[in-house]
């Protein structure tokens, strides 16, 4: 089985600061510890993948945003033309980079519209539940009936909670605040608006 490297740290794919280039091998005993920097060795894991199809590994990679890598040690550049297809998502390798390196710069390779956040549409609300609502639960959307988790700074100006994955969305707002979230939908961001991302910081 396919298996690629991980950070405990930035809990998506292990990257050196600056060079968004990952690590993957065609078996998890290819994996030498001795190619890691001995400061990152402690937060590095090798995560073994159901994947058997080599094809289908690189693109898992190349719609994770990377474009290059090592594969069993060696250098390689991935090719869009040899994909099954194509849903490019850069969005956790961008936001590890700025964890570890605090640049900015990376914020601005963030992609609004593949944002995760929740949804729950009015058929959705059994009508009691409707208006108990808070307003620090919802945004109305006119003649949407369409509402979203959102944190208000005051009466007129709030930012929308988005994950740059799934997976963070669920072990973050689904799994902190679960009994007040049941039953809405996981979505990404189809329009623009402030948001707060991973609840660590507000994109304008």
């Amino acid at each position: 089985m396919y298996s690629y490297l991980i950070d405990t740290r930035t809990k998506t794919f292990y990257m050196k600061p600056r060079e968004t280039n990952f690590f993957a091998y065609s078996d998890p005993d290819a994996f030498d510890i001795h190619v890691i920097p001995k400061e990152d060795r402690p937060y590095i894991r090798c995560i073994e993948t159901n994947i058997e199809d080599e094809m289908e590994l690189e693109t898992l990679l190349y719609n994770a945003g990377f474009f290059a890598g090592y594969f069993n040690g060696q250098n390689v550049r991935l090719d869009r033309q040899k994909l099954y297809y194509f849903d490019r998502n850069p969005n956790e390798i961008s936001y590890a980079q700025f964890l570890m390196t605090e640049d900015k710069k990376y914020l601005s390779y963030l992609k609004k519209d593949k944002l995760y956040t929740l949804c729950k549409v009015e058929n959705d609300f059994e009508p009691k539940e409707a208006k108990s609502l808070s307003r620090d639960d919802r945004i109305r959307r006119t003649g949407t009936g369409i509402q979203y988790p959102v944190y208000y700074f005051n009466d007129d100006d709030y930012a929308i909670l988005t994950y740059t994955s799934e997976a963070r969305l669920v072990e973050g707002i689904l799994k902190t605040q679960k009994d007040k979230y049941q039953g809405w939908r996981i979505i990404t961001l189809s329009w623009d608006k402030r948001c707060i991302i991973n609840e660590k910081f507000i994109l304008p």
